[in-house]
């Protein structure tokens, strides 16, 4: 990856085994990034994941798990700001350890069709696709989402990159989402070009179930990424 030095193989093999795959053959294949506090073992449980990848059984969704651990399995991408959130970060590097890990399992398990994150991880989808080449992901989907505004040097990052480098983005907000505001997350769709936008009345902070009417239309996009 540009930017940074070539990956040992340790890191690397530690990256990838951090990384749980859901597989078919010859399938799409879809990174995806776990919410704060969350795993790669989790997510594929959480909210309406299991429906999703229920209705995409030609996709491979690999699962990611972020570096940096607050107490057992609660993992996160990016670290709180020291001095809480009166206080910013102003270090590009900040999420370092983070891009290593993400890095690894690109090289090792990709190349990835689309990067899938929700929350937290849909924040961070921001700030990696700003680091990765551009075409590293053809598509973006952002679940409850925000741009991570305390950590000024990422966010530099990413409004250097905007609009960021994916040929097709979706961004989705719950209404009744009380942890992600609508505004947090519409903030989050303009780093992209021309996003899909979808929303949900009866949603709130999580990836909407098969019977929200809001997820005809997601699977309606992730039926359009293009193969090969």
């Amino acid at each position: 990856m540009a930017g940074i030095p070539k990956l040992s193989k340790l890191i690397a093999a530690a990256a990838v085994l951090l990384a749980t795959a859901v597989s078919v053959a010859d399938a799409l294949k879809v990174l995806c990034l776990h919410g704060g506090g969350g795993n790669a073992e989790s997510f594929p449980r959480e909210g309406g994941m299991p429906d999703l990848m229920a209705a995409l059984p030609e996709f491979e969704f690999v699962f990611a798990n972020a570096p940096h651990n607050y107490g057992g399995n609660a993992l996160v991408w990016m670290r709180d700001v020291p001095g809480g959130k009166s206080s910013v970060t102003t270090d590009p590097d900040w999420d370092l350890e983070s891009r290593e890990v993400l890095d690894a399992i690109v090289e090792a398990q990709g190349p990835f069709d689309a990067i899938l994150g929700y929350s937290q991880g849909g924040a961070y989808i921001l700030a990696y696709v700003a680091w990765a080449p551009v075409g590293t992901f053809k598509a973006a989907l952002v679940f409850c989402g925000y741009v991570p505004s305390l950590h000024l040097g990422i966010v530099d990052r990413i409004d250097s990159s905007t609009p960021l480098g994916v040929d097709s983005s979706l961004v989705f907000m719950g209404e009744q989402d009380t942890t992600i505001t609508n505004e947090m997350t519409q903030e989050a769709a303009t780093k992209f070009a021309y996003p899909t936008v979808v929303s949900s009345a009866a949603t709130g902070h999580y990836v909407p179930y098969s019977s929200d009417p809001s997820f005809s239309d997601i699977i309606a996009f992730m039926n359009m990424i293009p193969t090969g």
